[in-house]
């Protein structure tokens, strides 16, 4: 498959050429396309922000209590949390 070469995901097509792998630029494009309704809102805008880097710091961590374990499950049952009270309000 000559689609990312480097295996990486999400992969889109747009106008036959392939995006990958930045959901950043995804979703800018999506947002140009589709304008309405806005997939990108201030109240959901950073919610999800540090799951990513404490994810990253967990499983490159060589010390087991240095509290990136703990501070990554807090990010992932905040964002489950928050996700549960607006699953209405994601709903297009």
């Amino acid at each position: 498959m000559d689609i990312g070469l480097e295996g990486k995901v999400p992969v889109v097509k747009f106008d036959n050429k392939w995006v990958v792998p930045d959901s950043d630029v995804i979703v800018g494009i999506l947002e140009g396309k589709l304008h309405e309704p806005s997939l990108i809102t201030l109240e959901f805008a950073s919610v999800t922000s540090k799951i990513f880097p404490t994810f990253f710091k967990f499983v490159k961590s060589k010390d087991s209590n240095d509290g990136s374990e703990k501070a990554f499950l807090e990010e992932l049952t905040a964002s489950n949390e928050h996700l549960e009270k607006n699953v209405d309000k994601l709903k297009m």
